[in-house]
């Protein structure tokens, strides 16, 4: 902490003010770049302290930056001159009902001084009582810790310099910086879903040349492999810069399953055109997905129980299993729409390893289970709903006890409505039921 207080302390002769009405202190562009790349500890390893001031921005405000000022700029004005900061209107008020309690605006940002009476009263501070109706406690709780990140950060304990023993290369740490400013999950989930649209809309015109040798198709397919590798790229750094396989909670799953599915894309792409498209739609959701589960997830550490080698075999087999069921789902309806034979043919496919694989990661959750817990089943609802999956989708697999899964159209049917066994297993166990797996 003495480090980074002498720091701010020399940054005052770089103070300037925000080119706006009214002046907000704090240190110009060049000292801030300097500053992120000190190492502090937070989120259970070492990382930039520009990644702790992004982090610190996106809580209270929701965005990446403030006014054109960096999240380094924005925590080191709290931290500088609070008195002045307190009048800014950056603290994040989602809830409608919560500011009409707390006489605010219907602006969803407020400033911090407005959240106390003049007396020094904290208003926040009743409504997080368990007296108080569940989804307003709620968001009160949430703005709560909004306020407590800014009064750490106005004391000075927010930042907690790495030891000298634990610090990182200099490498790792432009590698995060650099993923930090990178887009991610959402644009490209435009790009796929736009890309996946283009290519069901063009696949008569295929082979239409156009700029001269260049064909529709080569070039939705250079499209394909521009995102494939970008997104391969952001994978791979998040690796780097974490320290470890980003396989611990439910965003991270969900970039890998993305990952999946877009190398099914490109890997299919010449001998099983079919896939290609559909491929990429899933892969998009998936990327969707992770940017819904957690607006600005963060690299952080593991928990003890995550800590273990079996985590990264046992999540890429399960998130390689359900990528494959996924496919199945899409293709089952694209085959409702256009009842094309050759689309029932890769749904039987692609369902035999999609059911081998989640056998087998169910198999090893159960070594791992042992391991962590001391039993290979305790019937914790994320294991009973994972046995159902599977079991669900072992049923197509035996067609001569079941004649009619051979009909196509029962089949299509079965094998769409079935992915609801997935959503449940992956999404609603962990916001209905909890239990152990209700980190993921």
């Amino acid at each position: 902490m003495k480090t980074f207080s002498a720091i701010l302390a020399l940054s005052l002769l770089f103070v300037l003010p925000l080119p706006a009405r009214e002046s907000v202190p704090t240190v110009n562009a060049e000292e801030a770049a300097k500053m992120e790349r000190l190492q502090v500890a937070g989120e259970d390893r070492v990382m930039p302290l520009g990644t702790l001031a992004r982090d610190f921005l996106l809580t209270i405000y929701g965005k990446a930056t403030y006014r054109n000022l960096s999240a380094m700029q924005v925590l080191a004005g709290w931290t500088l001159r609070p008195d002045i900061w307190k009048d800014q209107p950056m603290i994040l008020v989602k809830d409608r009902t919560l500011r009409q309690r707390l006489g605010l605006s219907d602006d969803k940002h407020c400033t911090f001084a407005q959240l106390f009476k003049p007396d020094g009263t904290y208003l926040v501070e009743p409504l997080t009582h368990d007296t108080v109706p569940e989804k307003l406690r709620k968001a009160a709780v949430e703005l709560d810790e909004r306020v407590g990140l800014v009064i750490m950060a106005t004391r000075g304990e927010l930042v907690r310099p790495a030891p000298t023993a634990a610090k990182v290369s200099e490498a790792r740490i432009t590698a995060e910086l650099l993923y930090n400013r990178l887009p991610k999950s959402l644009p490209l989930f435009i790009c796929c879903f736009t890309l996946a649209v283009l290519m069901f809309a063009t696949s008569g015109i295929s082979h239409k040349r156009i700029l001269g040798t260049l064909s529709v198709s080569t070039l939705l397919h250079c499209a394909l492999y521009v995102i494939i590798v970008y997104h391969t790229a952001l994978y791979l750094m998040r690796w780097y810069a974490g320290g470890r396989i980003p396989m611990g909670n439910g965003p991270e799953t969900m970039l890998f399953m993305a990952l999946c599915l877009l190398w099914i894309a490109a890997l299919s792409s010449r001998r099983q055109p079919l896939l290609t498209a559909p491929a990429l739609m899933a892969g998009g959701f998936a990327l969707l997905v992770a940017h819904l589960s957690e607006a600005h997830p963060r690299i952080g550490g593991l928990m003890p129980v995550l800590q273990s080698p079996l985590l990264t075999i046992h999540v890429s087999v399960i998130m390689t299993a359900y990528a494959l069921l996924a496919m199945t789902c899409v293709l089952s309806a694209l085959w409702l729409i256009n009842r094309q034979p050759a689309l029932t043919t890769l749904t039987r496919r692609l369902m035999l390893p999609a059911v081998f694989l989640l056998a087998a990661g169910i198999f090893l959750g159960a070594v791992w289970a042992a391991l962590s817990w001391g039993a290979y089943w305790s019937w914790d609802p994320k294991e009973v709903w994972a046995l159902i999956t599977l079991l669900v989708y072992a049923l197509p697999l035996h067609v001569r006890s079941v004649p009619a899964m051979m009909k196509p159209r029962t089949y299509h049917i079965y094998i769409l409505c079935a992915f609801l066994a997935v959503l449940f297993t992956y999404f609603g166990v962990n916001y209905l039921l909890g239990g152990m797996h209700s980190y993921a």
